[in-house]
């Protein structure tokens, strides 16, 4: 078994364990919840890969959105002015909690791809980009691995 850690929106960490065959490649794996990239509880802080879903809806936006969405914490889903806050942290810290062609994977706004692949782009720190749509043909995530 591997041991996975997931940090939540509150900033706890559950731990997850999955057989082998499942994740074979992946023998550390972290996944970021939240927006800090070093949670408390978490020994290792070099990773073979982080899936991230950080807070991306700008803060005057929060007020209307529908009510499926209304019942997640505040600090789950304000991604600050521009919604990007979030993204220019892990464009700036992630790639040193990751290991040489480590991956990261991170889910975004409508909208957003452009400026968070531009950010990326920017840090020098990351290659083999993917932008990945939806079911719907929307840009809704980024994919890449440490240079």
């Amino acid at each position: 078994m591997s041991q996975f850690y997931a940090l939540m929106h509150d900033n706890t960490v559950k731990y997850i364990s999955l057989k082998e065959e499942i994740i074979a490649e992946v023998k550390n794996l972290f996944i970021n919840g939240g927006a800090i990239l070093k949670p408390e509880g978490i020994e290792e802080d070099i990773f073979d890969g982080i899936f991230s879903n950080p807070p991306y809806i700008p803060t005057k936006d929060i007020g209307g959105l529908l009510g499926e969405v209304k019942h997640e914490p505040r600090l789950a889903l304000d991604g600050g002015t521009d919604g990007l806050y979030f993204y220019h942290l892990l464009a700036k810290g992630a790639a040193e909690h990751l290991k040489p062609g480590g991956f990261l994977a991170a889910e975004f706004g409508i909208g957003q791809a452009t400026d968070i692949l531009e950010m990326f782009r920017k840090s020098a720190q990351y290659e083999d980009f993917e932008v990945i749509k939806d079911y719907g043909g929307i840009e809704r995530a980024l994919y890449c691995r440490k240079k």
